[in-house]
């Protein structure tokens, strides 16, 4: 059977506003640009694994409204699987205000809107779904409940679960030794295990603590640094892809649908987290949302050419 991403996370619409140089005029804030665009974790994800090529199904829940009405449409332009979204008739569809500065960096007011809306009930009800993946890539971002419920169906059912543990929080043991992989950064791998992180040694200290608990794989994920798999086998470091970036707000949910990309097309976790730092890197080269996401051409064009500088005798 073909392999499928079944991806489990927020859905909602964004309003980012990019604040320019001088943006402080009698007390107000001037914004330099905005975008309204569709956003949220997981339609970010899905987004990037789909333009990568990957059969991708989205689970969640948006309002009957005109932002989740234009939300459908762009996951649909997107080639994901929208089978398994709710519309939920009495409630609005989520909505996060970004204010970026001019580094990309920022903070964001959310309201979960039909978010909140997803539960035990839900996620049971998109089981024959979870059952056509191979792989569930889920974060935090959606209520507990439905979290903990679609990670066990999922390892019911013998689907590899793939956690992005964003926003951070103390997850249980009873659902941490579920996952296949994890994909923290330093602060994430901290609250996880709690466990002080202060550099590389200490983070490895607690990586390793995951995988005490159950968890078969972590990633760690450290910025410019690149990345760390350890497994019970050992450590492999992953370097960054170095690029000029502009806009880093949705590299993060482009690595881990690259991630789930990859594994869902059977490469080893080094080899996809290689594919994963392409991607994310690209992403951070321009800006919006669906205009960011790289197509697998322009990942495998980038892979050819950093590989034909660092040896110019290769092939």
């Amino acid at each position: 059977m073909e392999g499928m991403l079944c991806v489990l996370g927020s859905i909602r619409m964004e309003l980012v506003v990019r604040l320019g140089r001088d943006h402080t005029r009698s007390g107000h804030l001037v914004a330099a640009d905005y975008q309204l665009r569709p956003g949220g974790r997981a339609v970010n994800q899905a987004m990037a694994a789909a333009r990568l090529g990957c059969k991708t199904a989205l689970l969640g829940a948006l309002g009957d409204d005109w932002f989740g009405q234009t939300i459908t449409g762009e996951l649909v332009r997107a080639g994901v699987d929208l089978g398994a979204v709710r519309s939920v008739a009495d409630c609005r569809t989520g909505l996060a205000l970004t204010q970026l500065d001019e580094s990309g960096e920022g903070a964001t007011l959310v309201h979960r809107g039909a978010n909140e809306r997803m539960d035990s009930a839900a996620i049971e009800a998109c089981g024959p779904v979870i059952a056509q993946s191979s792989h569930l890539l889920v974060s935090l971002d959606l209520p507990l409940e439905a979290v903990s419920t679609a990670i066990s169906v999922a390892h019911e059912m013998g689907v590899r679960i793939i956690l992005d543990p964003v926003p951070a929080h103390p997850l249980p043991a009873s659902i941490l030794r579920k996952v296949t992989v994890i994909v923290p950064n330093e602060n994430e791998v901290m609250n996880l295990s709690g466990l002080e992180v202060s550099g590389q040694t200490s983070a490895l200290a607690a990586c390793r603590e995951l995988l005490d608990w159950g968890v078969g794989a972590v990633v760690l994920k450290m910025a410019g640094e690149g990345a760390m798999v350890v497994t019970g086998q050992g450590t492999v470091r992953v370097p960054a892809v170095p690029v000029r970036a502009v806009d880093r707000s949705v590299a993060g949910d482009v690595f881990a649908g690259a991630l789930g990309c990859a594994l869902v097309e059977g490469a080893d976790l080094p080899e996809a987290v290689e594919f994963a730092n392409y991607a994310a890197a690209l992403a951070t080269t321009r800006r919006g949302l669906l205009e960011a996401m790289p197509t697998r051409a322009e990942v495998e064009a980038l892979r050819r050419e950093r590989k034909a500088d660092a040896d110019p005798s290769a092939p």
